[in-house]
């Protein structure tokens, strides 16, 4: 198997600190993001401000959280979930599902999108002016929606693909093979600006898909966009590829069911260790007095079908490694 160009080059850059997997992510999150996935599941939290998020066509909002037994704030983006669990543009199971997968297969240093869970929030604990007049699942008096770590110090690129700086970037490659791994692997089919955010800083090459409802081969998507479905790099970190040779069967299998909930006695949808699978054929599973997300069994299947090519077209020598 060939190795890439810039091999040598990436080497040079990690002996020198150009691409700091410890540090690569400070000024982008405010806590580790592993962390910061469990205290958005189960840590309770006040809501002390929210807006309008600058990009987002499903009305996502930024939310200013304050965790009182941590003593700490942190900033979330929230969705709530459509009524019958998924919407054209916005499939909160797959959001989850594509933390899910990054969870696995990425270190936590490289992670590329915004850790996500789903939250059932009272409706008492929303501010008025996002409040609704009811839930949105039937029988709860709360709302069921996501909540992403909110990323910091990104914007919109100018120009998010340069073959050319992959070459000669060492930090660039990095990153976009980083990005692109992921994006494949969940089959990303809704690369309009706004959805990749880039650093802010001009020395930080990081790259971050901050929508993935649009994935998991969606029969509706972006057609009029450069979209980052398949692999458009010439080559994939070699840590990455052995890491998915590696997966054992059984974590794809558990992406059938990312999030379960059940109605207590007080009308609050509490997150519960998965059941059996009460529909394979859906990913929304809603029933009386239970929510059930994950992967249909047509999405899993799609999902090892593009592990296998990936993996195929690295044997080959058709992507090449470093």
């Amino acid at each position: 198997m060939r190795a890439h160009p810039a091999f040598g080059a990436l080497l040079v850059g990690l002996v020198l600190g150009a691409v700091s997997p410890a540090g690569a992510q400070v000024s982008h999150w405010p806590l580790a993001p592993d962390r910061a996935r469990e205290l958005l599941r189960t840590a309770p939290f006040e809501i002390r401000g929210e807006k309008k998020t600058e990009h987002g066509t499903s009305g996502p909002r930024r939310l200013d959280l304050y965790f009182p037994r941590q003593d700490l704030s942190l900033r979330a983006k929230w969705k709530p979930v459509p009524r019958d669990g998924d919407g054209i543009n916005n499939a909160p199971r797959k959001e989850v599902a594509a933390d899910r997968v990054q969870e696995i297969l990425l270190d936590e240093t490289n992670y590329v999108a915004a850790p996500t869970v789903l939250r059932c929030i009272p409706m008492a604990a929303l501010p008025a002016s996002i409040r609704p007049a009811r839930s949105n699942v039937k029988g709860a008096s709360c709302v069921l929606g996501t909540l992403s770590l909110w990323i910091e110090d990104v914007n919109v690129p100018e120009q998010l693909w340069s073959p050319k700086r992959f070459e000669r970037d060492p930090a660039y490659a990095a990153a976009m093979a980083d990005l692109n791994f992921f994006t494949y692997l969940v089959h990303h089919r809704d690369g309009r600006d706004g959805n990749v955010l880039v650093s802010s800083n001009p020395d930080d090459p990081r790259a971050f898909a901050i929508d993935n409802g649009i994935s998991f081969n969606s029969r509706v998507f972006n057609y009029f966009v450069m979209n980052w479905h398949r692999v458009r790099v010439p080559a994939l970190r070699g840590s990455s590829i052995e890491r998915l040779r590696a997966l054992p069967p059984e974590q794809v299998d558990s992406l059938a069911i990312v999030a379960e909930f059940r109605l207590d006695e007080n009308g609050q949808l509490v997150e519960v260790p998965p059941g059996a699978n009460l529909d394979p054929e859906e990913g929304a599973r809603l029933q009386p007095g239970v929510v059930q997300m994950g992967l249909t069994k047509r999405e899993l299947k799609k999902l090892r079908e593009r592990i296998r090519e990936l993996l195929e077209d690295v044997d080959s020598g058709k992507i090449r490694t470093f």
